[in-house]
């Protein structure tokens, strides 16, 4: 009786922890993405932990309110589910054999977690590459976006002077990151990307551009609007 109780005792105590690092750890990660979306965490770590309860977002885009509710309400789950299953381990097959097995379990999925994640930092860096020009051209504001869309397809896309005024210079090897891509209409306007085929584009005169932001440099924090083909990516696991 008395080795019964103490299994249990141990098995809740052990479980408690687990869950507890658990919980933390997806808190932080959480977090770190959320409060630093520039930094080295992003989504990854967080969606891949609250499994399968995150796959939701695969099959809809929701807004960053309700991507965050849903992780957060996946890791409750996941956690009450950990605790149940960890205190049954404990109780049949003992403390020593339930850390081993912890350890082959948590071991693997750690490291594929910061694989995934270093490759979803990787793939939003974007790197200037404006070749002969020295660097490339950012539209930062209306103005900037129109004359962006009378430069690009121009020889070299060199700006012309009234153009130049409109738009900010950054040099070629400046690190940004990736924000968004939208189309370029003639006269400036953006819209969201659409199914079209090429005729329909180059009926349009939509070109596709991305929004980055600079991370380093004198230009640090700056966004703006730049032709994808003055980028350069890193490459990495998601660009294979």
């Amino acid at each position: 009786m008395g080795t019964t109780l103490t299994q249990q005792f141990t098995a809740r105590r052990i479980s408690t922890f687990v869950t507890c690092i658990y919980a933390v750890t997806l808190g932080v990660l959480l977090s770190a993405a959320l409060v630093n979306p520039d930094g080295n965490v992003g989504g990854t770590p967080a969606f891949l932990l609250t499994l399968p309860w995150s796959l939701v977002q695969a099959f809809r885009q929701f807004s960053l309110v309700l991507s965050t509710l849903i992780i957060i309400l996946g890791g409750i789950l996941n956690s009450v589910l950990a605790y149940l299953f960890l205190k049954l381990l404990v109780r049949r097959f003992g403390l020593w054999a339930s850390i081993a097995t912890l350890t082959i379990v948590v071991l693997p999925v750690t490291l594929v977690v910061w694989i995934l994640n270093s490759a979803e930092v990787d793939n939003l860096v974007r790197i200037a590459n404006g070749g002969q020009n020295g660097g490339i051209y950012l539209a930062t504001d209306e103005n900037g976006i129109r004359a962006l869309s009378e430069t690009i397809g121009s020889p070299l896309d060199i700006p012309g002077p009234n153009a130049r005024g409109r738009l900010t210079f950054i040099p070629n090897g400046t690190k940004g990151r990736h924000r968004g891509t939208k189309f370029l209409l003639k006269g400036g306007r953006l819209v969201d990307p659409y199914p079209a085929n090429s005729y329909d584009m180059v009926r349009d005169g939509a070109i596709e551009v991305e929004r980055i932001k600079i991370t380093e440099g004198p230009n640090q924090g700056l966004e703006g609007w730049v032709a994808p083909y003055n980028l350069r990516r890193v490459l990495n696991l998601y660009s294979m």
